[in-house]
């Protein structure tokens, strides 16, 4: 079976929200969606000086920006000033903190940082770090919510990104 984008190389990854792709496809897709997150919601601007988290955004933002003029870290050196920071926090970290606050009553928090990984899921973000040799490692979440959104995601392929629309429309 090929890959149902390029319709060349044989697939490779197999996930639910992205059917049958290469490798190369695979990144493709992923870098585009984060591109068009940045663009939309303006994150980045000349003269930004942008802290991350983690190795994975660092490696987006420094491909998907690299004409921009912006300095960035990935360790906060104890001189420099940041104005933006940039947290590792996907799309699987949004929703668990989501339905946290619905069932269990928390409060939600306002995060004053920067995500730009919350447009891929946990598994996405684990194989593009992998596929391009990157350290990464997704945060923790909730065993209950995990179980809850990994059985609605089998019976609906898609769930996940249909809850962080509809959260958006929220907000």
């Amino acid at each position: 079976m090929r890959c149902i984008k390029c319709k060349r190389r044989k697939h490779l990854i197999n996930l639910a929200s992205l059917k049958s792709i290469c490798r190369d496809c695979f990144c493709k897709i992923i870098e585009k969606r984060i591109r068009k997150r940045i663009r939309l919601n303006k994150l980045f601007r000349k003269g930004d000086r942008i802290l991350t988290e983690d190795k994975l955004s660092f490696y987006l933002i420094k491909k998907i920006i690299k004409d921009l003029p912006v300095k960035m870290f990935l360790k906060k050196p104890a001189s420099a000033k940041v104005n933006k920071t940039v947290i590792k926090y996907t799309l699987d970290d949004k929703l668990s903190d989501f339905l946290e606050n619905i069932l269990f009553g928390k409060k939600p928090k306002k995060p004053k940082q920067i995500s730009i990984l919350d447009v891929i899921t946990d598994n996405e973000a684990v194989l593009f770090a992998k596929i391009n040799n990157i350290r990464f490692k997704p945060n923790k979440k909730h065993k209950d919510i995990v179980t809850l959104l990994g059985r609605l995601e089998k019976k609906y392929p898609g769930i996940r990104f249909s809850l962080s629309k509809s959260i958006s429309e929220l907000k």
